[in-house]
């Protein structure tokens, strides 16, 4: 699934259009989530996608926690109502644990979210344990600490670094 129209630059995947079908979709609107399960019936489905620009969750928390926490829902929801046999991983985020009493953290270390991105994160994870329990669907959440992507704006320090280094 893509934001913009099918046809933008896939960036490091581009060798992969026309082996992969793209749907256009938003994380904000949960019927074109749903509209993705219902039509493609996939056998799994990655929800990677997330506003991650944490000072951005500051300005709009609101749109941060639709964007994550509602999306991920709606996902859960399309999988266990029209996605049988359809396995769900969900991106969670270390984000989540905040100032953690301890290192490294696991499953069972308290989570302190400190910002409207991690609490986001948080719900999201927790949704998905509450679905896979009493929904009976598959679907797990990974939890993510850093990761990179070509994809990244450069409003991110590691991708301004990583540019600075390939121009060198």
């Amino acid at each position: 699934m893509v934001r913009r129209g099918t046809t933008e630059p896939l960036g490091s995947s581009e060798h992969l259009r026309g082996r992969i079908g793209l749907v256009q979709g938003d994380l904000l609107d949960s019927g074109s989530l749903r509209t993705a399960v219902v039509g493609l019936r996939p056998d799994e489905v990655y929800h990677l996608a997330a506003p991650s620009f944490v000072p951005d969750s500051w300005r709009d928390p609101g749109r941060t926690f639709a964007a994550i926490a509602g999306s991920t829902a709606a996902l859960l929801k399309a999988v266990r109502d029209h996605g049988e046999g359809t396995g769900l991983f969900v991106a969670g985020s270390g984000a989540m644990f905040g100032a953690a009493p301890e290192s490294p953290q696991h499953e069972d270390t308290m989570c302190r979210p400190e910002t409207p991105y991690a609490s986001a994160k948080r719900a999201a994870h927790e949704l998905v344990g509450q679905l896979r329990a009493h929904g009976g669907i598959f679907a797990c959440s990974g939890i993510l600490y850093n990761h990179e992507s070509e994809r990244r704006p450069d409003s991110f320090v590691t991708r301004r670094i990583t540019r600075a280094v390939a121009a060198i």
